[in-house]
């Protein structure tokens, strides 16, 4: 038996080891992949047209065990509880504790056993994203000993991933399975220094981000997802209105308009097809 540890957004965990509760199975599905394809007349077969991740849908079966009915009424209704709501919240499967899993919960069939304080728990958490993402974010730093990041996560041990940089040309690495893009997954940019007409440019992908204005060395000037904004304020009608994002793999960034000592840092966590 092993264990699962459910985290809502603000961090309130449950464990079950901690709660009576093992588990018998937490079955998590391969990727599955919509493909848009086109028949013309004038080509053989069909054309692709391009594929996108589909949901994932994780089944789980888990035993809860008391030693009498009023523990097991009480140990019954604060796992109900706990997992049930309007919000994601987070699994975690002991066995690989570095990476977690958005879900919901879509289905819940609780069988108690007889008259007995224990019960079969079975369902279905739909994980609408389909892809797991690391525990840590890229400011934690690399560090095994934190226990936010395990072998299997794609970490460079060749060269050494910065997230924070004071220079004007930099590689920034992302370890995930799939590019990062910031209409779709959490992705923070701040920017610290003076500046003129800064640019933002990823050589790699080819995508720049530029803001029309000034900042001082004592502004922060903050890319949040699509979101622009100077300490806290929004510019995004001063900005070019593109976003940019990440390739997997190393990305080479050049910061163009700058006219001081600066700092950049970026925030993001990686995802995966695991």
């Amino acid at each position: 038996m092993y264990g699962l540890i459910f985290e809502r957004q603000d961090g309130t965990k449950y464990i079950t080891r901690e709660n009576n509760i093992d588990v018998k199975e937490f079955n998590v599905p391969g990727p599955n992949f919509t493909t848009e394809r086109v028949a013309m007349e004038t080509f053989d077969g069909e054309i692709d047209m391009g594929s996108v991740l589909a949901k994932r849908d994780i089944t789980f079966q888990l035993i809860l065990v008391c030693s009498n009915y009023a523990e097991y009424i009480l140990k019954r209704n604060e796992f109900i509880k706990f997992i049930s709501g309007k919000e994601e919240i987070y699994v975690i499967d002991e066995r690989h504790e570095t990476v977690r899993w958005p879900v919901k919960v879509e289905s819940l069939n609780i069988q108690q056993k007889g008259g007995a304080p224990i019960c079969d728990i079975a369902g279905t958490f739909v994980c609408a994203q389909g892809l797991s993402e690391s525990v840590g974010s890229t400011l934690d730093g690399f560090k095994f000993s934190n226990r936010k990041w395990s072998l299997g996560q794609n970490i460079p041990s060749s060269e050494t991933a910065e997230y924070v940089f004071d220079t004007n040309k930099f590689k920034v690495y992302n370890a995930s399975d799939i590019a990062i893009n910031p209409e779709r997954y959490p992705f923070i940019i701040r920017y610290k220094g003076a500046s003129e007409g800064l640019r933002i440019n990823n050589k790699t992908t080819g995508q720049v981000w530029s803001y029309k204005g000034i900042t001082t060395r004592t502004d922060e000037l903050e890319i949040n997802q699509v979101y622009s904004l100077l300490n806290g304020a929004g510019i995004y009608g001063d900005t070019e209105k593109s976003t940019i994002g990440l390739a997997p793999g190393w990305n080479e960034i050049e910061i163009m308009g700058s006219t001081g000592p600066l700092e950049i840092s970026f925030d993001f966590r990686f995802y995966y097809y695991m």
